[in-house]
Formats: structure tokens, sequence, C-alpha cells
């Protein structure tokens, strides 16, 4: 029983890295489109 707790914390802390990892991937894709709006070089879809 007590390795399901260990799983399941495990997952827990994978989500909130992913989580966080996914919010700096998000402002670093801002800062960047909008350093190419500032430059006016297009941006890549």
């Amino acid at each position: 029983m007590q390795e399901i707790q260990t799983i399941k914390g495990s997952f827990r802390r994978l989500q909130i890295a992913a989580c966080y990892e996914r919010r700096l991937w998000n402002r670093a894709e801002v800062s960047l489109q909008s350093l190419c709006a500032e430059t006016s070089i297009p941006v890549q879809a």
C-alpha cells in the first residue's frame, strides 16, 4: 500500500513540474513574439 502512495506522490510532482515548465515555455514564447514584433521579423507559426 505504501508503494501506491509513493507512485501517486511522484506522479503529482511530475504534473506540477510539467505545469511549471509549460508556464515558463509560454512566457518565453510570448517574449519571443514581442521581440519579433518589435524588430518586425515575421513569426513562424
